[in-house]
Parts: C-alpha cells; structure tokens; sequence
C-alpha cells in the first residue's frame, strides 16, 4: 500500500469491517511492515542498507469511539509467537482516532528513513507500508476481558482465537 494513503486505507478497512458498538471483546487485528531501503549497484551492505520494523494494530469499537492498540516488534521478521502482549493505547476518539491512532505509521517510516541514511530525501529511500506477509491481513480477533491503564495508556491484550465472519458478525451490532 501506498505509505501516503495507508492512513486513508486503514481507516477504511476498519471502518467498513468493524462496525461501531460492536462487542469490547471483538478486535480487528492487523500486521503491518513498515520500512525504508537504498539499494545501489554494488553488492556491498554499506551501500545497500535497509531498515523495518513490525507493527501490529488491534482495533476495538464498544461505543461511538475507536480504540487503538499497537505493539512493536522493532528490526524483527518473525510473526507474532504470542498470542499474549502489552500494548500500547494509542488512541480512544469518535472521529479522531484515523490521526492519532495512526500516527505511529508516520513516525515509524520517519525512523526507518533516518537508518538508513538521514542526509537523503524521504521519497528516494524507497519508504514502505505492507500487510504483513504471514500474518498481516486484517483478521477478526475475540479478546480476552481487558483492563485499560489510563495513565500509562497501556493494556495487557490477550487474543483467544482468530474468528471467521459468521462467528464475528455474532459479536456486531445488528442494524436495521
């Protein structure tokens, strides 16, 4: 995806796969890669220098808010082990949360931009934002009860199982 539309993107995604009220225990789980390269015509690795990092998004709409959750995997290519993490709350808006919530996405590609060589222009390091290639796609998710700590806007995640549609729309609000 392109990494100026994936705000935009994920949003959508979200908005058009997670309906509002749903249950607090249904979670949209995504994985993204996030990263930048400089590749040259040498094979040598001080030209040829790259940086990533994995991120995983959970969303949650209870109310007319959205919860976003993120945990960071940095400079690490396996998938997820664990099904058991802390994250990080990074937002509980109605409208706000598609700036806040994603911001991460943004100061991330910024990260991985300045490893790899910070004196290049941002569009020539070849910036990236992609659904995880194992584990990526947005899947529906069912948590475990989950206590939010509001002043270190944490929270102990804990995925019981991956759901299909049919059993995630049971955890939807039905609108008429």
């Amino acid at each position: 995806m392109n990494y100026m539309d994936c705000e935009g993107t994920i949003a959508d995604i979200v908005e058009s796969m997670l309906p509002r009220f749903s249950n607090k225990q249904l979670g949209l789980n995504m994985r993204l890669d996030i990263g930048a390269h400089e590749y040259s015509d040498s094979d040598s690795a001080e030209t040829n220098k790259k940086s990533n990092t994995l991120i995983q998004f959970i969303f949650i709409r209870p109310n007319n808010y959205t919860k976003v959750f993120t945990h960071i995997v940095a400079d690490d290519r396996r998938c997820f082990d664990s099904l058991k993490f802390k994250a990080n709350l990074t937002c509980d808006h109605d409208s706000c949360w598609r700036i806040d919530g994603l911001r991460e996405l943004f100061m991330l590609i910024h990260k991985c931009c300045s490893a790899v060589n910070p004196d290049k222009p941002f569009a020539e390091l070849n910036p990236f934002i992609r659904f995880n290639l194992f584990s990526g796609r947005p899947t529906y998710v069912l948590l475990k009860d989950y206590k939010i700590d509001r002043d270190e806007r944490t929270c102990d995640i804990e995925i019981i199982k991956t759901l299909t549609v049919k059993e995630a729309s049971t955890y939807m609000k039905e609108y008429k």
